[in-house]
């Protein structure tokens, strides 16, 4: 068979707290009983999926399968972008993720199921979409986004959420935690944010949110209105507010009604544009990884990715 029907399956086997391997084992029986073609590789350590997914696609393969959360995710789409965008040819991939991590909103996003039995028939009936990938540009380096992205104590909260899984800690309720830790301690900086080269915002901020999908933080909604494959990122931009407001409107965020709050800014483009203008750097994370410092561009790449999705 050829390589560019094969899977390329990356395990996490760190993600779910330890808890992966026993899932593993099932997701392999299930796949085997199917007899969907795979090559296995297990990651050994904080990026190691990047590099497979490299050397993997310089040796043919275009289907790549994550065992793991969405980190693990994360990391496929930067070693997928990294290798194909330069060539042009980023909707020759596929990208599937099997849901066994702690936050899993890209999955949920895609209605994609935590069954492995379901998940698996999505690969044998090739239940595949598109969807849209984001660039980010700062220092002249580039990272990627699958899902959802933020600036300033968006990414201070999953800081704290990765040092305290790096400890051992799990469940949702570690994003919560970092969220009002967050609302306490953070100091907001003043900012100037454009879409599409127009200015739509300019002063102290607490959080800036960009989204592909819907979910986040354990399924939280920054921002609702996001869809995977409309072309555009969305926006939501908590300017500088009282901590009895910030404390008020949180609610909302697991309603889906945060763009109801109209102390907030929200915006959708192909393009953004993020600077400090006083203070220090702010850092950005996507998809739950730090992977930038500003001023940052964010741009939506021109190809789409195919991915595993039970999204109808």
């Amino acid at each position: 068979m050829e390589k560019n029907k094969i899977w390329k399956v990356i395990v996490n086997p760190h993600a779910a707290s330890g808890r992966m391997m026993r899932a593993w084992k099932k997701i392999k029986s299930l796949m085997d009983k199917e007899q969907i073609a795979m090559d296995v590789a297990f990651t050994e350590r904080k990026r190691h999926a990047v590099d497979l997914v490299r050397e993997a696609a310089q040796d043919g393969f275009r289907r790549f399968l994550a065992v793991g959360g969405d980190g693990t995710a994360h990391e496929l789409l930067e070693g997928i972008a990294s290798m194909a965008l330069p060539a042009g040819n980023l909707s020759e991939y596929t990208l599937g993720v099997m849901p066994v991590g702690s936050g899993n909103d890209w999955a949920k996003g895609h209605q994609v199921s935590h069954r492995p039995k379901d998940w698996v028939s999505l690969l044998k009936e090739e239940s595949f979409g598109k969807q849209d990938v984001v660039q980010i540009t700062s220092g002249g380096e580039n990272a990627y986004m699958l899902n959802v992205g933020g600036i300033g104590f968006d990414a201070m909260v999953c800081r704290r959420v990765n040092a305290r899984k790096d400890r051992g800690a799990s469940g949702k309720i570690l994003y919560v935690e970092g969220l009002l830790y967050n609302i306490f301690h953070y100091k907001p900086s003043p900012v100037r944010v454009k879409v599409d080269g127009k200015e739509v915002f300019s002063g102290p901020f607490y959080s800036i949110a960009f989204a592909i999908g819907p979910y986040c933080g354990g399924g939280m909604r920054q921002c609702p209105g996001a869809r995977f494959d409309d072309g555009l990122l969305d926006m939501t931009l908590v300017p500088r507010l009282s901590i009895p407001t910030l404390l008020t409107k949180m609610p909302r965020l697991f309603t889906g009604s945060i763009d109801r709050v109209k102390q907030l800014v929200f915006a959708r483009g192909k393009e953004f544009e993020v600077e400090v203008l006083a203070g220090t750097e702010e850092m950005m994370e996507a998809d739950g990884e730090i992977v930038a410092a500003t001023p940052v561009k964010l741009s939506i790449v021109p190809q789409q990715l195919n991915v595993v999705s039970a999204l109808k």
